[in-house]
């Protein structure tokens, strides 16, 4: 039987972990500071720990620096919990080893597929140690448990990703959720924007509760501006120009972001766009991860079904009339190599994004 321990200081929220998770078959044992954590670590040996950040005797924190500087206990699956945002404390917890981090309140059922996904990686090795540059998976925790279901495992280390749909169905948002994944695992990202400034993209990111300033500010994310061009206009100069410079991205930026296509791809010049395409591939398969954002008005069916056919994942953001609003679906196409079935095509109803749709 799987022995979890829940550490957090809080009693009522520590009981209704407990009771959830004994429910649901685990044995389960609980500490109310990051002292007592250790000493049921060292005495219990439970499979994973779901910890609390902000504790007293000894925080979060302090307790994973012990646990990463003990060879006994640096493999151990941590999952942590958080009522805070996707801030520096958090990328700081990601560079000792947090496997996952769940934010409070959590919803229905997520505690259950956090542990599950978390034992799952641990038993196939996928988990960082002190002095690690690189997991061992394919893929990298976007933060979301259910997305990284969808996606088969995460985000891509490696590959192309291709992102199709229309105008305010996403499309900016998860390209920023796949973003804060790569900064919060280490990696530098390299992002071309047409819908914002630099500032405002910030702005944006920081509002879903991403906060990316401090990548910003550290370098470690890069803005750039895609050109727009009219709708008379040959984008083939335009499309060489940026794969150009996504070529001379420089290795510090293992991730790149094109956000979006739309206003530099025209029908009828197929020739550059797929020619574009076949670049970003070629960059994707010496070992970058590049995530490609486009409208389908802006191509045509013979360059969708290129891009298919070049891309590692392929998406689908489309808006879906619920009857009592509208919710934004993602229909996963393709996972290539996923580590867990995707059940593509298949639907994620945009419950975990914050914000209006881009």
């Amino acid at each position: 039987m799987t022995k979890v321990l829940v550490v957090d200081d809080e009693r009522d929220i520590r009981e209704l972990l407990i009771d959830e998770l004994t429910d649901l078959g685990y044995e389960v044992i609980g500490a109310e500071n990051g002292a007592e954590a250790l000493d049921r670590i060292y005495n219990d040996r439970p499979d994973i720990v779901l910890l609390d950040l902000m504790m007293p005797v000894l925080d979060g924190m302090q307790v994973l620096k012990v646990l990463k500087s003990d060879a006994h206990t640096a493999n151990l699956p941590v999952v942590l919990l958080t009522g805070v945002s996707a801030d520096e404390g958090q990328k700081r917890t990601m560079d000792l080893g947090v496997n996952h981090y769940i934010t409070k309140p959590w919803g229905p059922g997520t505690i259950q597929t956090v542990i599950k996904v978390t034992l799952r990686e641990a038993a196939k090795g996928d988990k960082t140690t002190i002095g690690d540059e690189i997991e061992p998976s394919a893929f990298i925790s976007t933060g979301d448990p259910q997305l990284n279901l969808k996606l088969g495992g995460g985000v891509p280390r490696e590959g192309m990703t291709f992102i199709e749909g229309a105008a305010s169905t996403g499309k900016s948002v998860l390209c920023q959720h796949f973003t804060i994944a790569a900064l919060m695992h280490g990696y530098g990202v390299f992002y071309f924007s047409s819908q914002s400034t630099p500032t405002n993209l910030v702005n944006q990111m920081t509002s879903l509760g991403l906060n990316p300033s401090q990548f910003y500010r550290s370098n470690q994310l890069t803005i750039s501006p895609i050109p727009i061009i009219g709708p008379s206009s040959d984008s083939t100069d335009a499309l060489l120009d940026l794969a150009r410079q996504v070529k001379d991205i420089t290795a510090n930026f293992r991730f790149v972001i094109v956000d979006d296509l739309a206003g530099i791809t025209i029908r009828d010049q197929d020739s550059a766009v797929i020619n574009f395409l076949n670049q970003c591939k070629a960059l994707a398969s010496s070992g970058k991860s590049i995530v490609i954002a486009a409208h389908p008005d802006g191509m045509s069916d013979d360059v969708l079904i290129r891009a298919r056919s070049l891309s590692d994942i392929y998406l689908r953001l489309r808006v879906e009339n619920t009857g009592s609003g509208l919710s934004k679906v993602l229909e996963v196409f393709k996972v290539a190599n996923a580590e867990t079935p995707t059940g593509k095509p298949s639907q994620f109803l945009s419950r975990t994004w914050k914000g209006n749709p881009c």
